[in-house]
C-alpha cells in the first residue's frame, strides 16, 4: 500500500514538472524599451454643411479600433463660436458652424501605425410604420499615421 502511494506521489510529480516546463515566467518577449507617447488629431467638419438637425447630424467615427496601435484617452468638440453643453454633450450653437473634433491617443506597442476615420452623415427618425431607423452615409475617408 505505502509502496503504490509513493508511485503514484511520483507519477503525479513527474506529470506536473513535465506540464510546467512548457509554461515560461520569463519577460524575455516584453519589449522594455517601449515608451508609449500621446498625440492629438484634429479633425475638421464642413463649414457649409448643418452640424446638426432635426434628424441627422455629421461626425467622425474611428474605424480601426482594434487594429490600431494607439488607445483613444479623451474626445473633444472645438467650435469657433460658442458651445452649448447638454447632458455633457457639445453642440454647436449656431447651424453651419464649422467645428473640429479633437481625438487624443495614447501609443501601443503592437498593431497598425495609422489610424482611419469615416466622415459620415448620420439620420435618424421613425419609419412610416413607427419603428426607429438610424442611417449612416459615409462621405470622405482620411488616414492619420503615427
Amino acid at each position: 500500500m505505502k509502496r503504490s502511494f509513493l508511485r503514484i506521489a511520483a507519477v503525479t510529480a513527474a506529470s506536473i514538472l513535465f506540464g510546467l516546463s512548457f509554461v515560461s515566467c520569463n519577460d524575455d518577449d516584453k519589449n522594455d524599451d517601449f515608451e508609449s507617447k500621446i498625440f492629438t488629431v484634429e479633425l475638421p467638419t464642413d463649414g457649409d454643411m448643418p452640424g446638426y438637425g432635426p434628424s441627422y447630424h455629421y461626425e467622425w467615427r474611428w474605424t480601426n479600433r482594434t487594429e490600431a496601435a494607439a488607445d483613444s484617452i479623451s474626445f473633444d468638440i472645438v467650435d469657433s463660436g460658442t458651445l452649448t453643453t447638454n447632458d455633457s454633450v457639445k453642440i454647436p450653437t449656431t447651424l453651419y458652424t464649422p467645428y473640429k473634433e479633437l481625438w487624443t491617443f495614447r501609443t501601443k506597442e503592437t498593431g497598425e501605425r495609422e489610424l482611419k476615420f469615416n466622415y459620415m452623415k448620420v439620420s435618424y427618425g421613425l419609419n412610416p410604420d413607427g419603428k426607429d431607423y438610424v442611417s449612416a452615409k459615409v462621405l470622405r475617408d482620411t488616414v492619420i499615421k503615427f
